[in-house]
């Protein structure tokens, strides 16, 4: 009922602004209330659960999701337009984290790249098209001695023909030591899309 009230006050508003914000809005909470959608995302992550498990036994992780809240994706809309950056970058209303128990986060590190690009195809194979991914933000002005913990590898192992796919903050972290591959996957059918973020448990914890 709030979302209903604050759309007829945008539409009357009657700005381009107000009118975009409120358009996407729309879309938003239709994606949300399309119970098949997610339905099926669930169903291929437990398949995607289920194929780690069994081609890595000796890898420790755990998978959640989560939705964004009403009140942070309107936030991101009004972001999006007053910097003229197209409302289509909002893709991780459904977002998922592969978050990779780390003993060892050197080794864990590496193991970020190698379930990335082992993740991709997967995907694929379902029916799914990676988007293309903007470059990472955020990220100018980090300093290694600022936070001596944070392993950063001296390169990058993700498949090259991925590269224009995902968003590598591990080998360039944010500003303040946020580290994470993301990538986004669209439905053709639907056109709709989802995130997929992996990192190691400490870099859960410091983000």
């Amino acid at each position: 009922d709030v979302i209903n009230r604050y759309q007829t006050v945008l539409q009357q508003d009657g700005s381009v602004e107000s009118l975009l914000v409120s358009a996407k809005l729309q879309e938003v909470l239709s994606m949300i209330s399309d119970v098949n959608f997610l339905s099926e995302i669930l169903s291929i992550f437990d398949e995607l659960y289920q194929a780690i498990v069994e081609n890595y036994p000796d890898l420790y992780f755990i998978l959640e999701g989560r939705r964004k809240s009403l009140l942070r994706t309107v936030a991101k809309i009004y972001s999006l337009v007053e910097n003229n950056r197209s409302l289509d970058d909002i893709r991780d209303i459904y977002a998922f984290r592969l978050i990779l128990l780390d003993d060892s986060p050197e080794e864990q590190v590496d193991n970020c790249y190698l379930l990335m690009n082992k993740l991709i195809p997967f995907f694929i194979r379902k029916g799914f098209i990676p988007c293309e991914a903007a470059a990472p933000a955020g990220t100018k002005g980090f300093s290694k001695s600022d936070y001596p913990s944070i392993v950063v590898p001296e390169r990058s192992l993700l498949n090259p023909s991925f590269s224009s796919s995902v968003k590598d903050y591990i080998i360039s972290p944010k500003r303040k030591g946020y580290q994470s591959l993301h990538i986004a996957f669209r439905d053709p059918v639907s056109g709709r899309c989802f995130e997929i973020q992996i990192r190691t448990f400490s870099m859960h914890v410091h983000a």
